[in-house]
């Protein structure tokens, strides 16, 4: 008799997130109009000050479709300005590359746990990159986006493996809303409030420029009073130069 698959853990018995992303490629992106009017500013404003970088990884980016069609608040948004962007999405139909941004499809959640599938991932990142695959294996990232994508992840496991690929000096950039989303696609390890998830990027290491509701100017720091926990808010957060 064959063994049953054992099911993703922290999500419910019969959801696949692979398959769900998958069959989800056409779906229009929520909050895309909060999105352009907020999330790129932040990131124009990080670009005008030399603090965005050239090499990007959209994590959780969105597949193809909606990078082209829907919102700039991605690896399309980046094409015009020279940027170099790895859009690391489960819900890709494949890898490749399209001008300088490539869709890898791969598993956030295989970041830094040196498994098959993540050598795998590197080796074709690699690939497209013009690189080796030991100069992926080291930080390359300036900056690593995670945009509307933490309710759907074991935020602590990936935000721990993306930061092994994040420069010193380097940014990561985050739009989160708790609770806000896919309610079958949500992770059981996701963030339960905004308050948690500065803590965590503290303990990490991070240091936090900006931490503040999405309408909130770049630079920020909004205390845990006035960080209501079921709120957009925009994070930067700066890996420190050892």
């Amino acid at each position: 008799m064959a063994k049953k698959p054992s099911k993703p853990k922290g999500f419910e018995e019969d959801f696949n997130p692979e398959n769900f992303w998958t069959r989800s490629w056409n779906f229009p992106r929520y909050g895309i109009s909060e999105g352009k009017r907020y999330f790129k500013p932040l990131l124009d404003t990080l670009d005008r000050q030399g603090k965005l970088g050239k090499n990007i990884i959209d994590a959780g980016g969105g597949p193809e479709i909606q990078l082209d069609v829907h919102t700039p608040v991605n690896a399309d948004y980046f094409s015009p300005l020279g940027k170099q962007v790895v859009n690391v999405d489960i819900g890709a139909s494949m890898t490749y590359k399209k001008g300088n941004k490539i869709i890898l499809k791969a598993d956030l959640s295989e970041a830094g746990s040196k498994s098959l599938k993540e050598r795998r991932a590197i080796a074709s990142a690699a690939r497209l990159l013009g690189l080796k695959k030991e100069e992926l294996k080291s930080p390359f990232a300036d900056s690593i986006i995670l945009s509307d994508i933490l309710n759907y992840v074991n935020y602590r496991e990936v935000i721990t493996g993306l930061l092994n690929y994040l420069k010193p000096g380097g940014r990561m950039i985050i739009r989160h809303c708790p609770d806000n989303g896919i309610l079958r696609a949500f992770h059981g390890l996701r963030p339960r409030g905004n308050i948690g998830l500065a803590r965590f990027l503290k303990a990490k290491g991070l240091e936090l420029e900006h931490i503040a509701h999405a309408v909130k100017k770049y630079p920020t720091i909004q205390n845990n009073t006035e960080l209501h926990n079921q709120m957009y808010i925009h994070i930067v957060a700066r890996k420190p130069i050892a």
